[in-house]
């Protein structure tokens, strides 16, 4: 099997930078969902919260998932075990 043509690079580029992205953005997400659950239990204990990290990552993901659409024209899906990984901690947290 020989080396890759040009077009050949440009796509294998093209696809591993959707995936980077989109992994970053799932992450992003489910980062910005524990959060929410954090400060929903902080609240539920009347204590005073004075801004949490979710203020700006919705934005964040929105461009994410906007280059991906429009620029990139690929979007992988959640990885398996990303959402394992965040069902499991979202789960867990529930409970607090």
């Amino acid at each position: 099997m020989g080396a890759l043509s040009e077009a050949q690079r440009v796509e294998l580029n093209r696809r591993i930078a959707a995936w980077r992205l989109s992994t970053l953005m799932y992450g992003e997400q489910g980062a910005m969902l524990a959060c929410s659950q954090l400060v929903d239990v902080v609240e539920a204990r009347s204590q005073v919260l004075p801004g949490h990290p979710g203020d700006g990552r919705g934005r964040h993901n929105e461009v994410l998932d906007r280059y991906l659409t429009e620029r990139v024209g690929i979007r992988y899906g959640v990885p398996k075990n990303e959402r394992d990984l965040f069902d499991s901690i979202l789960t867990e947290s529930a409970g607090i």
